[in-house]
């Protein structure tokens, strides 16, 4: 087939003018478990671009209230333990820039700049244990459903975040 591009713009594209295609809805993803967490990472000067978009892709209600949010980002950090983006750059991504998801401690997002994004800059969600299984747990039971409810009491949540110094912009 033939593919055509309507350049949105005055006059012709720039001969320079690039065409991309993306295809991944992640590109690091760093995950461990509670029990065995990945420590001590540290990504610093890196540009993040390109993402495909996750409007369509399945959605979690954190809060049994009327929102929800994907549980995937360009960067995707799950079991974790001192991860650290300085001065980074997340740049026309197509979904969430940062998903800070499950057990993580002392993740930390700093001093970067985060623009043309179609989902949040950064989120951060933890588990609740309302249902016998997640699926962004495979292979854990939890014993207390559904007695427990919206129960956040088993550690798999975010705790001790910080994000400073970044700029989230259009």
């Amino acid at each position: 087939g033939t593919l055509y591009l309507f350049h949105n713009g005055t006059g012709p594209p720039p001969p320079d003018a690039k065409f991309v295609v993306p295809t991944l809805r992640t590109l690091v993803n760093i995950s461990g478990t509670q029990w065995n967490p990945v420590t001590n990472v540290t990504h610093s000067g890196i540009t993040f671009t390109a993402t495909r978009y996750t409007y369509l892709d399945p959605h979690f209600v954190p809060s049994a209230g009327d929102w929800a949010l994907d549980r995937n980002g360009a960067v995707f950090v799950q079991g974790t333990e001192n991860v650290v983006f300085d001065n980074c750059t997340f740049d026309r991504l197509d979904g969430n820039a940062v998903m800070i998801s499950g057990y993580n401690r002392n993740a930390t997002v700093q001093n970067s700049d985060l623009s043309y994004l179609g989902g949040n800059a950064i989120a951060a969600m933890g588990y609740t244990n309302e249902t016998r299984t997640d699926p962004g747990r495979p292979g854990v039971i939890l014993a207390n459903h559904p007695q427990a409810g919206v129960d956040g009491t088993d550690g798999e949540h975010p705790r001790y975040t910080t994000v400073t110094g970044c700029t989230a912009r259009e």
